[in-house]
């Protein structure tokens, strides 16, 4: 079954939320390759049946460790990724 087979309408419903992570600003600066790919997660989810209003792009965290940061949240600001459609 391809990928696209199992993505439902329930599924694109819901925001595509795109969490991107590098936890130091140096990982940010050298893995450039690394931040990219994940910017390019939101292209992955366009392609795969998501229109653009559905697609949410978190990246204010680039550079921070997850060590000191608070629970990772939605952009609704809820604790939980309820509105999120699927993992990509």
């Amino acid at each position: 079954m391809t990928e696209r087979l199992k993505i439902t309408p329930a599924h694109l419903a819901r925001q595509a939320i795109i969490y991107l992570r590098q936890s130091s600003a140096a990982q940010v600066e050298h893995n450039r390759e690394s931040t990219d790919r994940q910017y390019a997660l939101a292209g992955r989810a366009r392609e795969l049946g998501w229109p653009d209003e559905r697609i949410v792009v978190i990246d204010e965290h680039l550079g921070l460790s997850g060590s000191g940061c608070e629970f990772r949240r939605n952009p609704d600001g809820d604790s939980d990724l309820k509105s999120a459609g699927i993992p990509i």
